[in-house]
């Protein structure tokens, strides 16, 4: 068998699925080089959630104990009433059973703590990062004027002039990508317009110390994962840094003023900005005392069409390819079972002949899941954020709920034990969450590999033999010639 052919990779974009791109291609030895405007990882911007599905691609990547050394835990989730005195209602909570079947655990970290470890891990095994470079153009392979020959390589044309060329460019370029106007048709004919939702995002960061500090915030160290409930309004607090802090966020149906700036980006805001009247005593005291506070506005954009170019050398990947909402819980899951899947494909890879077969396998593996990702969160939010008679319907059904586990509990009996089954909404919704977190990235593209690759790949080896036989996924198969 020939030995794996290594690609020169270019990554417009060192966000969060570029990074993992970025560690996860040059893990398996492709030289990779990414190419992002800013000046590095930006110096804070609030917290997100790494669910097992997204931890176990960071454990198989090798920085397990750098995710467990900046992150927190968790395993129950208080489900808390905007209002009437900040009432809990009701809760979830996943069992220790629950997190090893699925592989990994629920963690709770800092965005640029958890870019710091992808960026840390991603150099250590040869990628390379230019910053300060703005890309102006991205260029697939073409035909030469002269004998009519296509050119191999797609070529990213930086605004120093430098031109780079590549065996694969990957537009991470997010939500606004450049580079997606090369592989999307809609967004090459100028036809994506994306729509403000009303929903804008604000995100912080204290230290726990002085949460505990303040009368007004103490309890909600102890509650650790808070989830805010109100009309046309979540919020949530966990801990990250090993509990030494505290991340939060509040989604709010508003109209931007008219000096605001509308935009998709995180932007740093005083405390002033917020509507905190719609706020549970204790959000307002956060925010009003975060060390950190940034603020970004949710747009409605659909997914490309495609995440392959025609010339199969440009793909896309993350918010390039399905924007999500800002701190939507899967949008590290993703990003980052992205990443592993595209390098687990890129493994295999022998020859050039080889590669849109790869690059068709990842995107038909994400259009589905992708899809799916995006689809729970906006129906949890929903649900969660519901108003008038159908908010009171549900307060209600959790608190049955709630003291019908109280009860079981004082009995003596373990969660769950000598319960009906739970068939609400919530209950519907969690238990979907817990079916999404048992996904493996890597075994996904193994088993694609598996079931449709390596026969390919072993039927495009037979030479003048009349047939080979091979055994594929312990089936085996003759694969013979007329």
């Amino acid at each position: 068998m020939a030995p794996m052919l290594k690609l020169d990779i270019v990554i417009v974009g060192a966000g969060l699925s570029g990074l993992a791109s970025a560690c996860a291609l040059a893990l398996n030895g492709h030289r990779v080089r990414v190419i992002d405007k800013t000046s590095g990882l930006p110096p804070h911007l609030g917290a997100i959630r790494v669910p097992p599905n997204a931890a176990k691609v960071l454990a198989a990547w090798g920085i397990h104990d750098e995710l467990a050394q900046k992150s927190s835990l968790i395993d129950r989730v208080p489900l808390i009433d905007m209002y009437n005195g900040g009432e809990e209602v009701g809760h979830t909570e996943w069992s220790p059973e629950m997190f090893k079947d699925s592989g990994g655990d629920f963690h709770m970290m800092g965005y640029r703590d958890l870019c710091e470890i992808i960026l840390e891990r991603a150099q250590s095994v040869g990628a390379k990062f230019i910053w300060n470079r703005t890309v102006v153009s991205v260029v697939p392979p073409t035909h030469s004027s002269g004998d009519g020959e296509r050119s191999v390589s797609a070529s990213v044309t930086l605004c120093s002039g430098r031109v780079l060329t590549a065996d694969l460019v990957i537009g991470a370029d997010g939500a606004q990508s450049i580079v997606r106007k090369l592989v999307d048709e809609s967004a090459a004919n100028g036809l994506l317009q994306a729509k403000y939702t009303g929903t804008t995002i604000y995100t912080g960061i204290m230290d726990t110390a002085d949460i505990m500090a303040d009368p007004t915030m103490a309890d909600i160290v102890p509650l650790r994962h808070p989830f805010w409930m109100g009309d046309n309004c979540i919020a949530m607090a966990y801990p990250m840094r090993n509990d030494k802090a505290f991340g939060f966020h509040v989604d709010v149906v508003r109209e931007p003023s008219d000096h605001e700036e509308v935009s998709w980006s995180w932007n740093d805001v005083p405390a002033s900005e917020v509507p905190l009247d719609r706020l549970e005593i204790r959000l307002q005291s956060f925010l009003k005392h975060a060390t950190t506070l940034t603020r970004a506005h949710c747009y409605d954009l659909p997914p490309s069409e495609d995440r392959v170019d025609e010339s199969e050398r440009i793909i896309l990947i993350g918010q390039a390819a399905h924007p999500m909402m800002p701190s939507a819980m899967h949008q590290s899951s993703d990003c980052l079972e992205s990443a592993c899947i595209l390098g687990v494909l890129l493994s295999h890879l022998r020859s050039m002949e080889q590669l849109p077969s790869l690059l068709y396998a990842y995107q038909d593996l994400r259009e589905k899941r992708s899809p799916r990702l995006h689809s729970l969160e906006l129906g949890l939010r929903a649900y969660c954020g519901m108003t008038g008679e159908a908010r009171e319907v549900r307060d209600e059904n959790m608190r049955a709920i709630a003291a019908a586990a109280q009860a079981r509990h004082d009995r003596g009996l373990r969660p769950g034990e000598g319960a009906e089954e739970d068939t609400g909404p919530l209950a519907q919704q969690f238990a979907e969450v817990a079916e999404l977190w048992g996904y493996d990235a890597h075994e996904a593209a193994e088993e694609w590999w598996l079931r449709w690759g390596l026969l390919r790949e072993r039927s495009e080896c037979v030479g003048d033999d009349d047939e080979v036989d091979s055994v594929v996924g312990g089936v085996e198969v003759v694969i013979g010639r007329l």
